[in-house]
């Protein structure tokens, strides 16, 4: 088992109920108010619960990933690159909208999940478990 990778999936498991707990209030039940019930109101809830399936299927990959030397690095590098796309998006439109990166901080637990998880690849890159 890889304790950086399962760290890194412990993580996305927390960013995960975060989104679903704190951002359905925050987030998702104004842009519901906003959009109503027609066809925007469907578009809004089905992209942030996309993204609730996103956030739980990457937690649970690198949960898996940690405790599976065989498909470790494939499945590290995806959801790594699945994290740096969330973190540049929050970073980007942060700074393009609001001109901080403090009003949707998510970008920081993005960064800190790829850094756990690559450090937990570069870990077992450097001393393979063996199957």
């Amino acid at each position: 088992m890889n304790r950086l990778i399962t760290a890194a999936g412990a993580l996305l498991a927390v960013t995960t109920l975060i989104h679903l707990f704190a951002g359905e209030r925050d987030v998702h039940a104004p842009l519901r108010a906003l959009t109503g019930d027609g066809e925007m109101g469907l578009y809004a809830s089905v992209l942030w619960h996309a993204v609730s399936v996103v956030l739980a299927v990457m937690a649970a990959a690198l949960l898996w990933a940690a405790r599976a030397p065989v498909a470790r690095q494939g499945t590290v590098w995806l959801v790594c690159a699945q994290s740096l796309g969330f973190a540049a998006l929050f970073i980007f439109y942060g700074l393009l909208l609001t001109e901080s990166l403090w009003r949707a901080p998510q970008w920081v637990l993005f960064l800190a999940a790829t850094g756990l998880a690559g450090a937990g690849l570069w870990q077992s890159v450097r001393r393979p478990v063996r199957p």
